[in-house]
């Protein structure tokens, strides 16, 4: 008998090692999720995630940490935003920096980024990207919808102005919305595409690395990809509030090139 009660508690607790094992691995998986259909950056995998965005030669990848820490300490701090808060294309353009070339860049006329325009000509914190502040705002500014419709709007935005992203590991990830009557189109968020298929440094992890924010007063994200095609599968968990045609769906671009759909538009009361 004392055999059969010691069996029993032993496998008691088993029991209960087992469900501590699943509600940890739960815990876990909500700590790194996001509403957005990506993963957060925790602590414990930013060090791999920096050493894979020097590996390809991106720039200020020190800067970037110390974002990312900064929103770490807001949350635990529960002070709202981070001092070094920001949205997607200031991110995207934070790890793109002088890599982004446009050769006719164009002075800035526009009313959509008006808030990033102050930020850069303003804050202290973004003075390294001011130089750039043309090549940012025809990059994701207003840009004419062609007659072949809001597919070929960033293409031949990235053509009349001889835009390229010169990293031959990276791309740069863009989600293009009409908006108002649909004759414009702007980059509703950005983000970078890291080519990992030759790289020691995301080795065991994924061929591809996405590195994004996906909005101010949101965590910085990161997600490992088997293919890059994913990245629709994941920009397409969210709405983009953007004020533009009734129906019309957002498109995603890797650099000049049309990837696929992306979510649905939440239209603006």
């Amino acid at each position: 008998m004392n055999i059969i009660k010691e069996h029993k508690k032993i496998a008691g607790v088993c029991v209960l090692l087992l469900l501590l094992i699943i509600l940890t691995a739960v815990l876990v998986k909500n700590h790194n999720a996001s509403p957005y259909g990506s993963s957060v950056i925790t602590e414990k995998e930013l060090p791999q995630i920096s050493e894979t965005l020097r590996a390809a030669g991106l720039y200020n990848v020190d800067l970037f940490e110390t974002w990312v820490y900064e929103y770490y300490e807001s949350e635990e701090k529960e002070t709202g935003q981070a001092y070094s808060d920001t949205d997607s294309l200031l991110a995207a353009m934070l790890l793109a920096d002088d890599q982004i070339r446009c050769e006719k860049k164009q002075p800035y006329e526009g009313e959509y980024l008006k808030s990033d325009v102050y930020a850069l000509e303003h804050e202290d914190r973004l003075i390294f990207l001011r130089d750039n502040l043309e090549v940012f705002t025809t990059l994701f500014g207003e840009m004419p919808v062609p007659q072949g419709g809001l597919e070929q709007a960033l293409p031949a935005n990235w053509k009349k102005h001889s835009i390229e992203f010169v990293n031959d590991k990276c791309s740069l990830v863009t989600v293009v919305s009409g908006i108002g009557d649909g004759k414009e189109a702007v980059a509703a968020e950005a983000g970078i595409l890291v080519d990992c298929r030759d790289m020691e440094e995301a080795e065991g992890k994924g061929n591809y690395l996405f590195v994004e924010k996906p909005g101010a007063g949101e965590p910085f994200c990161a997600d490992w990809l088997t293919e890059g095609k994913e990245i629709t599968d994941i920009l397409s968990e969210r709405e983009y509030d953007i004020d533009g045609p009734d129906g019309q769906v957002p498109l995603v671009f890797v650099d000049d090139k049309l990837l696929g759909q992306a979510g649905s538009v939440k239209k603006q009361q």
